[in-house]
């Protein structure tokens, strides 16, 4: 996804909106093929060919706290790791990252497609520009210069990014120029060339609990984003279940992982 020709488009004065496809791989053929077998279906039967525009992306699989307490169990993991069951564990991960803890997380449905959307995402505090240099170093083995990008409340989208035409924008596909105010709450998560941001824009309707996190760090810190990177190591793909995601947080220097409603913190080895 070439997301800069994405934003070039987008300002071409005679276009009035855009649409992106969220993947645009192999795996989206499937999706063009259902498409086109349903329009032919509609001239055949005569019906009005009219697609609802695509919404959420979270169509992947949940592993709930007992499948988590199971594999607790099994890989001995509070030999590891001190693991706490909380009461409000989006709460405690909007604290985390308002200290400036870095956070993974593997909650709800996985997402479908290239990007992390926030269920199985690497989660920072965006005002801090050290957190670059750290989640390259010890984490995302990348080059300096490649972007991190935020996610972005809903209600924050006016005073973050200029999007004069309102375009849909839920699965970082597209960049937008930044505002100043988004330049001093969020240098971590945005281009350091030529400040442009590449967001995720949440709604509570597509994700109730990332929503949650958001706003209540929002209330924490007064910023109405974070820094959301993918949770994988360099050349993995995205984690999809617990496994993975224990594996990535053990061949890594992250320290804490929020599945379902327990906190994992790695232990320091004497």
């Amino acid at each position: 996804m070439n997301v800069k020709a994405n934003k070039r488009i987008s300002e071409l004065p005679e276009l009035k909106e855009l649409f992106v496809m969220p993947s645009a791989g192999d795996e989206s053929n499937a999706i063009g093929a259902c498409f086109y077998g349903y329009k032919l279906l509609c001239n055949i039967y005569k019906i009005n060919f009219n697609p609802e525009q695509l919404t959420h992306l979270y169509l992947g699989p949940e592993y709930d706290n007992k499948y988590i307490e199971e594999l607790i169990k099994k890989k001995n993991l509070a030999d590891k790791y001190k693991i706490r069951k909380e009461k409000n564990i989006n709460l405690t991960i909007a604290r985390l990252l308002a200290k400036g803890e870095i956070v993974a997380r593997c909650s709800g449905k996985s997402e479908w497609g290239a990007r992390a959307l926030g269920n199985r995402s690497i989660l920072a505090n965006p005002f801090h520009s050290d957190t670059i240099r750290i989640l390259n170093e010890t984490i995302k083995d990348r080059d300096f210069w490649m972007p991190f990008t935020p996610s972005i409340l809903d209600k924050f989208e006016k005073k973050y990014i200029l999007n004069k035409k309102r375009i849909f924008s839920p699965y970082m596909a597209i960049t937008f120029d930044s505002t100043e105010d988004a330049r001093e709450k969020m240098p971590a998560a945005m281009h350091p060339y030529d400040f442009t941001i590449r967001p995720q824009i949440v709604t509570k309707e597509y994700n109730k609990d990332y929503y949650d996190i958001i706003e209540k760090f929002s209330k924490l810190t007064s910023i109405g984003a974070i820094l959301n990177t993918s949770f994988n190591l360099h050349g993995d793909p995205n984690v999809l279940k617990p496994e993975d995601a224990l594996h990535t947080v053990e061949n890594s220097s992250l320290k804490y992982l929020a599945m379902g409603d327990y906190l994992f913190e790695k232990k320091i080895k004497n």
